[in-house]
């Protein structure tokens, strides 16, 4: 596997590499997306990209592509066994738990953008409160916000929570996810704002990629929290650009590295040159990265079930757009 390469060529009309690559990487297409509801309207998920263009039909999203392979029926001799995603938590709070990652992971997404400017401060301010909001009114079973601290007070991940809710449990909850981002984004700040050696160069781009290996018109579509350009230097990764998802997690697990190997995909083909794939696995003590030169990341392996399962969707009944909403 090849180290990203140095993005701007010798002869450029434009007079640095973040603008180069800004005017690479902009669709030529207006996309939108179709957000389907899973049980409501805070449990959404983009399961396909649409392109104005004629030659390429709808597109299955890197999300819906990546989470929908069967990772629970991997035996133990596939090469993806090992890096399977696996459930770690209590099945009997695991989803009351996940609610608030999620929501907490919306607000870390949201402090970041704004931080870039990507939205205004009230904007992001309209964005964070709903999402402290959902963490309660969207919690399983109708869990009471004191059976939900009473939850999160004996896991881990959610370090703010106290023994006991002073000022009462909702607001207690609604404090520590807030200031829980607002560590993480601290974590990011650090990491790659101020650092000398990184540039944000794109945040939240969303794209439509027909691989070279798939047959007929097949495409996917993908949305990149952040692409960013790494200068000569940096402590840990090689120079070059970087398709990045930010993750709030336990652990980086083969999901998440499909997702971002088909963005960096996306990003070698439509650049030219080698791209890389970094995961940032985030929390308040600090950030993990991991890139697609990792052992730890079966690069070609994940890229090659990654086409399968495309194929398979399009294919497959179990996947038919315009069998699924025969009004468009």
């Amino acid at each position: 596997m090849q180290a990203p390469q140095t993005i701007l060529p010798d002869e450029s009309p434009y007079p640095n590499p973040k603008q180069y690559i800004q005017a690479k990487i902009d669709p030529h297409d207006n996309l939108t997306t179709h957000i389907v509801e899973l049980d409501d309207e805070d449990r959404q998920d983009i399961i396909y990209y649409r392109a104005k263009s004629a030659v390429i039909p709808d597109s299955p999203s890197t999300y819906y592509l990546s989470t929908s392979l069967p990772w629970h029926e991997l035996v133990e001799d596939h090469d993806l066994y090992p890096g399977r995603p696996r459930a770690n938590l209590n099945v009997d709070v695991r989803d009351n738990i996940t609610a608030y990652k999620r929501h907490r992971g919306k607000i870390l997404h949201t402090l970041i953008e704004s931080f870039d400017g990507g939205e205004t401060l009230d904007e992001a301010d309209d964005e964070i409160e709903d999402q402290l909001d959902s963490i309660i009114k969207n919690q399983p079973d109708d869990t009471s916000p004191r059976d939900l601290h009473t939850i999160l007070e004996d896991w881990p991940g959610s370090p703010r929570i106290h023994d006991e809710p002073i000022l009462g449990a909702e607001y207690e909850i609604r404090d520590a996810a807030l200031e829980e981002a607002r560590e993480m984004e601290m974590c990011w700040i650090r990491s790659i704002k101020r650092n000398p050696h990184t540039r944000v160069v794109a945040h939240e781009h969303q794209y439509v990629h027909k691989p070279e290996e798939v047959k007929r018109e097949r495409a996917y579509g993908g949305r990149v929290d952040v692409i960013i350009l790494v200068k000569e230097g940096h402590e840990t990764l090689e120079h070059g650009l970087y398709a990045v998802d930010v993750k709030t997690s336990e652990e980086i697990n083969h999901q998440h590295r499909m997702q971002v190997e088909a963005h960096r995909r996306w990003l070698c083909s439509t650049l030219g040159v080698e791209a890389g794939g970094l995961l940032m696995l985030v929390d308040s003590d600090g950030v993990t990265l991991e890139t697609h030169l990792d052992d730890s990341w079966p690069a070609d392996d994940l890229w090659t079930h990654f086409l399968t399962r495309l194929n398979h969707v399009f294919s497959d009944t179990l996947f038919d757009i315009r069998t699924m909403y025969p009004d468009r």
